[in-house]
């Protein structure tokens, strides 16, 4: 059995990656090829790898496993409560070339990059609304479906667009983040 003995028999035709087996090949070649077969049951997402799906379905559960010991913030995942451990280290090495704003992660400074650059590469598939990252998207468009979006009472009345609750983010120097 090629597991036991780590003989790699299986590659793939796009990138030469080896697999011992041939069912991690095939989860591998959906990434080359965009298949997405694994569908999460409580929502649109879908993914190429069942370990990714399983992962995804934690952010469905409503408790939270890990907590921080220094301000009792509550993460889903073991690496969000590492990375938010970071920011309590002010380990923040990822810095911004626009302005003085310096990330613990490298995502985040991507995202925020985005907005001196005005990239917003996230499209609405049911509006023009464009969004700098995939989270913004996704809690947007359950405003497409949701019975809020639809109550009138619970719209602007100039755009007629849904009133979404504000933000009570903060950055680092403590200014507030409002929605727009």
């Amino acid at each position: 059995m090629n597991v036991h003995s780590g003989a790699k028999k299986h590659v793939c035709k796009f990138c030469n990656k080896a697999f011992s087996q041939k069912g991690n090949l095939t989860c591998h070649l959906n990434i080359h090829t965009g298949n997405k077969p694994h569908k999460c049951d409580q929502c649109d997402e879908a993914f190429g790898d069942p370990t990714a799906l399983k992962m995804h379905k934690i952010k469905h559960s409503d408790e939270p496993k890990f907590q921080c010991d220094v301000c009792q913030a509550t993460l889903k995942y073991r690496h969000s409560l590492q990375t938010h451990m970071r920011s309590h280290r002010n380990e923040r090495r990822h810095a911004c070339t626009y302005c003085e704003m310096a990330f613990v992660t490298s995502s985040s400074l991507k995202k925020h990059i985005r907005t001196h650059t005005g990239d917003r590469p996230y499209k609405c598939t049911d509006c023009p609304k464009t969004f700098i990252c995939a989270g913004h998207l996704h809690a947007h468009k359950k405003t497409h479906s949701s019975t809020v979006a639809k109550n009138t009472e619970n719209r602007n009345k100039a755009t007629n667009r849904p009133t979404l609750p504000r933000c009570s983010r903060k950055t680092k120097k403590g200014h507030k983040i409002q929605n727009t």
